[in-house]
């Protein structure tokens, strides 16, 4: 009976001894991260951290901040003042080579968010586009290369495409009668079509391009800085990881997430939000998968317009697969 004693006593004290061991392995030495994002689809995935990190309910401190065209979050990744910033992905690769490879793809966050609207009955189909103008935005960027190129594997030769300079320049025209027919991205889609000017949505173009493409539609990305990938790895796999929840309250309580992307200023309003997030492919697609899918379209833009994509293809290192 001692002797079982004193064997139940040494494995409660080893138990004991483990819980405690256990406690400490848990333990988080916090981290300080800065993070730059977009308004819109590209920052939409991002509210439920902010609130979770507002309500201190995670690991680390975030300083996250929203602006409103890419061209502001250059200059902070270039400066080295973000930590981690939400881009289109042709700027993810701009960047790598600004920076001499300073910066990290880590995830893709934003799949296909273009569509056309029009007023035009007799517009079903990409082939239907033969002979028409569409009014848009993005000259020089990603929805110009995937537009054409749509176009290009419909045998479509002779549609007109107008550019404006903002989305809500082509809002605005839609409108007042000067567009019949414009290509969009969400959140402006809603927008259009919360004003009630007989417009409908006849293309999406994601699902045209998953027609003609094997390559992912990578609107948006996550990038983070080398440094912060080499000197923080713990902490970029607690980020990862609490974005892909985040993405995950979005995509499936949109009225709870709608207000909370309202709140933050990420879009303008609550019903658009909601309106507008179901069409808005936010995702968190990370590692090997990430890579295999955002390649060839990287590939797909450079063989359009090398600038694009910073000049070159970006090397090996521009991916950040985990360890």
């Amino acid at each position: 009976m001692k002797k079982l004693l004193k064997i139940t006593a040494a494995v409660t004290a080893a138990l004991l001894i483990l819980a405690v061991c256990a406690g400490c392995a848990v333990k988080v030495d916090p981290a300080d991260i800065t993070v730059a994002a977009l308004k819109g689809p590209t920052g939409m995935g991002l509210a439920g951290l902010m609130q979770k990190s507002a309500a201190a309910e995670l690991d680390d401190n975030y300083e996250i901040s929203l602006y409103a065209a890419p061209t502001d979050i250059v200059g902070l990744v270039a400066g080295g003042k973000a930590d981690i910033a939400a881009v289109p992905s042709n700027v993810a690769a701009t960047l790598y080579k600004k920076t001499e490879g300073k910066v990290r793809l880590i995830a893709i966050n934003t799949l296909g968010v273009l569509y056309l609207l029009t007023k035009d009955e007799s517009i079903k189909s990409v082939k239907d586009l033969e002979g028409k103008t569409v009014v848009t935005s993005g000259q020089g960027a990603t929805p110009e290369y995937v537009t054409d190129y749509i176009l290009e594997k419909n045998g479509v030769k002779n549609c007109t495409l107008t550019y404006l300079g903002e989305h809500a320049e082509v809002v605005t025209q839609a409108v007042t009668g000067g567009a019949d027919t414009v290509l969009l991205p969400e959140p402006f889609v809603s927008t259009l079509l919360s004003k009630n000017a007989g417009f409908r949505v006849a293309i999406d173009i994601n699902e045209e391009w998953e027609k003609v493409s094997d390559a992912a539609l990578s609107m948006g990305v996550l990038i983070a800085s080398k440094d912060f990938c080499e000197n923080n790895p713990e902490a970029l796999k607690r980020f990862l990881k609490a974005y892909g929840e985040s993405v995950s309250f979005v995509n499936e309580k949109p009225g709870e997430a709608a207000k909370v992307i309202a709140e933050y200023g990420i879009v303008s309003s609550e019903e658009l939000a909601k309106n507008a997030i179901p069409n808005c492919n936010i995702v968190c697609i990370t590692g090997s998968d990430m890579k295999t899918r955002i390649k060839p379209f990287l590939e797909l833009l450079h063989e359009k317009n090398a600038a694009s994509v910073g000049g070159q293809m970006p090397d090996e290192e521009f991916y950040y697969v985990g360890s």
